[in-house]
């Protein structure tokens, strides 16, 4: 299947990535994603070519630095990633609610 001919979730790994990650690299991915927050929601927009992500995080006070961190370092020429923080907790912090938007970069 060559890159015009992709669709679905094949077509959006690669705009994510630049290619389409194997199984084994997913599921590690996901493994480590599931120790460092929590996905409350996520939605997809564009049908049937996916144009943007959105996704609601609810991360841990102690990894909320590291998480954010490598969420913004997602942005490139190709993807736009929006953050949007709300810190929660009182008196100490207990976590983040992060709402996260990530779409390609339309270029004219």
């Amino acid at each position: 299947m060559n890159a015009h001919d992709a669709r679905g979730s094949t077509q959006l790994l690669t705009r994510l990535f630049d290619a389409t990650p194997s199984d084994a690299e997913l599921q590690e991915a996901l493994k480590a994603a599931r120790e460092e927050y929590r996905v409350l929601r996520w939605w997809k927009l564009g049908q049937p070519a996916v144009d943007a992500i959105k996704v609601k995080l609810d991360i841990p006070q102690e990894r909320a630095g590291s998480v954010l961190t490598e969420l913004v370092q997602l942005h490139s020429d190709k993807l736009q990633v929006t953050v949007n923080a709300f810190p929660y907790g009182l008196p100490a912090l207990d976590g983040v609610l992060v709402d996260v938007t990530m779409e390609r970069q339309v270029t004219g």
